[in-house]
C-alpha cells in the first residue's frame, strides 16, 4: 500500500471529493472525515455506499467537501513544501 498516495492530493486539487476506506496511516492525514471527505473502515462496503449517496444526493455538501479538499490539499503545495526541504537538504 501506498503510503502517501499523490493521486489522492491531485484529484482534491480538482475538487474531487474523496471516499476511501482508512487502509493506510496517512488517510486521516489527508482527508478529515466529514469535512474534506469521508473515510470508512476498511472492508465496511455498508458504510461506503452510504457515503457515496449522501455525496451524490446532496448538491450543497458535495459542494462545500469540494471547496474544502481544494483548501486542504493547498498546505501540500510545491511553494509550502519547497523551502522545508531545502532547509533540510542544508
Amino acid at each position: 500500500c501506498e503510503g502517501w498516495p499523490l493521486s489522492l492530493t491531485e484529484a482534491m486539487q480538482y475538487a474531487c471529493v474523496p471516499v476511501l476506506f482508512d487502509s493506510f496511516p496517512a488517510a486521516g492525514e489527508i482527508v478529515r472525515d466529514g469535512e474534506n471527505g469521508f473515510t470508512v473502515k476498511y472492508h465496511d462496503l455498508s458504510a461506503f455506499a452510504d457515503r457515496l449517496y449522501k455525496l451524490m444526493s446532496n448538491d450543497s455538501l458535495r459542494l462545500e467537501f469540494s471547496r474544502r479538499a481544494i483548501q486542504s490539499v493547498q498546505q501540500w503545495s510545491v511553494n509550502r513544501i519547497a523551502p522545508n526541504w531545502a532547509q533540510l537538504c542544508n
